[in-house]
């Protein structure tokens, strides 16, 4: 489940922060950041594991139970959800 944030990105364009919770069951799980085909308009901001908020890089892998923020773009919403959720 995607929770949101609204937001106005650089030129009136809508962005939203989206936050996922990964599930045991998750496709992305495991996978460095750089493994995973994100939309263009997708970027992986946060990611909160064990009470600790972590800046990602590309090197980043994704474990069970971290939450993923990302802004995504409306148009990037399904593929995100896709990709993290299933």
């Amino acid at each position: 489940v995607l929770s949101h944030s609204h937001s106005s990105g650089p030129q009136g364009g809508k962005a939203e922060l989206v936050e996922v919770t990964l599930a045991d069951n998750s496709p992305a799980l495991d996978k460095a950041l750089a493994d995973i085909q994100f939309p263009r308009s997708a970027t992986v901001v946060a990611i909160v594991r064990d009470s600790r908020v972590l800046v990602p890089d590309k090197a980043t892998v994704l474990r069970a139970g971290d939450e993923v923020m990302a802004l995504i773009t409306e148009d990037a919403e399904d593929a995100v959800k896709k990709i993290l959720v299933g």
